[in-house]
């Protein structure tokens, strides 16, 4: 298998098993390939030489259940250095955008698997990573928040060369957004697709 993703946002799907979990898992540094190798380059196909910010969002997340969603965003911002003043201003420009602020101060023991799936989200996006790596980001949410969630991920991979990859079983609602849309097969092979073709 041979295949590169381009900044932008790609939706990446298939039947389960395919292997879509295993790539993003592998791309993300989470486990290392048995064999093959991954490589990080620019736009314009210099390769890089450390490995960029790689920001990777789970099916099944998981958080401190006596923190607050806020409290989690405090801890992040202290392992990356980020100073909380500015740090809470980005913070809750994207609770507003998610609609979290009815609960964004409540434990997590008590979000719902869409309110989970939302902080999880925010957290990734909060430290500003190159790269976003999502798997079934949308899973668990309403119809109205899984549209927030697909536009503020374009809007995302279209600041300075971003890229954002997306595991879906969604189909076309989430692929309107998508600037390339990629199927996975079992033998490895990929069929992509650039939005409005």
């Amino acid at each position: 298998m041979n295949f590169t993703f381009h900044s932008g946002l790609t939706i990446l799907t298939g039947a389960n098993g395919v292997g879509k979990t295993t790539l993003l898992r592998a791309c993300s540094g989470v486990v290392i390939p048995r064999s093959g190798s991954l490589a990080y380059e620019n736009d314009d196909g210099a390769q890089l030489q450390s490995k960029p910010r790689v920001s990777y969002v789970p099916h099944r997340p998981v958080y401190y259940s006596r923190l607050s969603g806020m409290q989690h965003l405090y801890y992040w911002a202290l392992i990356y250095n980020m100073p909380w003043p500015s740090a809470r201003q980005r913070a809750e420009t994207l609770i507003k955008t998610l609609g979290m602020e009815t609960f964004i101060e409540e434990k997590t023991d008590i979000y719902s698997r869409g309110q989970l799936q939302r902080l999880c989200i925010l957290q990734c996006l909060f430290c500003n990573p190159n790269a976003v790596l999502l798997d079934e980001p949308v899973s668990g949410v309403y119809p109205e928040t899984k549209e927030k969630i697909m536009m503020l991920l374009a809007e995302y991979a279209s600041e300075n060369g971003r890229l954002v990859v997306a595991t879906s079983h969604e189909g076309d609602e989430l692929n309107a957004q998508a600037d390339y849309i990629v199927k996975m097969e079992k033998d490895g092979l990929f069929f992509q697709k650039t939005k409005g073709l």
